[in-house]
């Protein structure tokens, strides 16, 4: 005999994402697109030296799961993918993020078949490289590293001085460079967190759609204060602000992701792409609202570490 009860409401499939992870999903990408349209990207050229090195320089990775000399790394981690950005600087100049091209092998234009993983700052040869060449590649960087809480566990290394490259960068055993880049956290970057806190209140009389509530951390960290000021200013000034979340189960059914398993791109979708209506192949779902934002724990840890937590209530009619 068929059970009488009814489905639990506003769930369809055990494994899908509910409103909490959604929420992160959501967040990560919204302000990983924003930060961008604001020109918070750093730019890296092959031989384009700074004031502690070569910036282009990749270093052989130690990767039990690949051969000796297949995986490269940069300092900072975080490549940008996405294209058609449209900054517009100060000089009324419309920009995009630089791709990843000219890649070199002791400074010979190379055609070494390779994949990029952007979100650790890596590529990754067909063949091994040997491990005392030059390798070089311009890409984008990001200024700031916006993270889920998940993929930021609190035992990863916070890592300090990411510019600050020398000659310790290109070593294996050089104190935190020693550490793979899956487990560090590099600042300035912000954290967002879904906190056990939250209500669902009746929308409407005589209906049954909700006014969905969910609290949510914003952890910066950064070195300084100043770059911990600027982005807690940004974070809380988005209070009232409302925009278009993505359905992220959608997203994942019909294969839509922006970056596959190996953090390789998958196709051109970005974006504004996810958040566009289903009829231009979009995944679009319910407005979202950031409401009453408030700063809390500024504060200096230590000499090199800046704090500050932004708490906003998103609000969402179901």
């Amino acid at each position: 005999m068929a059970s009488s009860l009814s489905k639990l409401k506003g769930i369809t499939h055990y494994h899908e994402d509910n409103i909490s992870n959604l929420l992160e999903v959501n967040l990560k990408l919204y302000y990983d697109w924003q930060f961008l349209c604001i020109g918070a990207w750093n730019e890296v050229q092959v031989d384009n030296s700074g004031a502690y090195g070569d910036y282009s320089k990749l270093r052989p990775v130690k990767d039990r799961y690949f051969t000796e000399g297949k995986v490269w790394e940069s300092s900072r981690k975080d490549w940008v993918w996405e294209t058609g950005v449209n900054y517009v600087d100060t000089a009324s100049t419309i920009n995009d993020p630089l791709q990843i091209d000219n890649l070199s092998i002791d400074d010979v234009p190379a055609a070494n078949s390779y994949y990029t993983n952007y979100p650790l700052g890596r590529i990754v040869f067909d063949t091994p490289v040997s491990i005392n060449s030059k390798v070089q590649i311009d890409r984008s960087e990001r200024f700031v590293q916006v993270l889920r809480a998940n993929d930021a566990p609190w035992w990863t290394e916070l890592q300090y001085g990411t510019y600050e490259i020398d000659e310790q960068f290109l070593s294996y055993e050089s104190g935190e460079w020693s550490i793979g880049s899956h487990h560090r956290i590099q600042m300035p970057c912000i954290i967002i967190e879904c906190l056990p806190q939250g209500n669902n209140r009746g929308y409407e009389l005589g209906g049954d759609s909700q006014i969905v509530t969910r609290n949510i951390a914003f952890h910066i960290l950064a070195e300084d204060s100043v770059t911990r000021n600027n982005l807690m200013d940004t974070i809380n000034l988005q209070g009232d602000l409302s925009f278009h979340l993505f359905d992220s189960n959608t997203l994942a059914t019909d294969g839509d992701y922006a970056l596959d398993y190996r953090g390789e791109r998958t196709g051109s979708k970005m974006y504004t792409d996810f958040i566009d209506t289903q009829i231009n192949g979009g995944h679009r779902y319910q407005p979202c609202r950031m409401t009453d934002s408030v700063i809390s724990q500024v504060r200096q840890l230590h000499l090199r570490l800046f704090e500050a937590t932004i708490r906003t209530t998103m609000e969402i009619i179901l």
